[in-house]
């Protein structure tokens, strides 16, 4: 998790992956592209 990296602080969240799978008490506030796991392993046909 970038949180866990002091350097990482001021870095923009860019997107979210399989979103679908993220438990709801830490969903991520801003507006950033959001992937379900569907959408992302569509998206990238090398992943089986």
């Amino acid at each position: 998790m970038a949180g866990l990296f002091d350097v990482a602080y001021d870095w923009p969240l860019r997107s979210e992956i399989y979103t679908d799978k993220a438990m709801a008490s830490i969903r991520l506030e801003g507006d950033h592209p959001r992937h379900t796991k569907a959408d992302d392993e569509a998206s990238n046909p090398h992943i089986n």
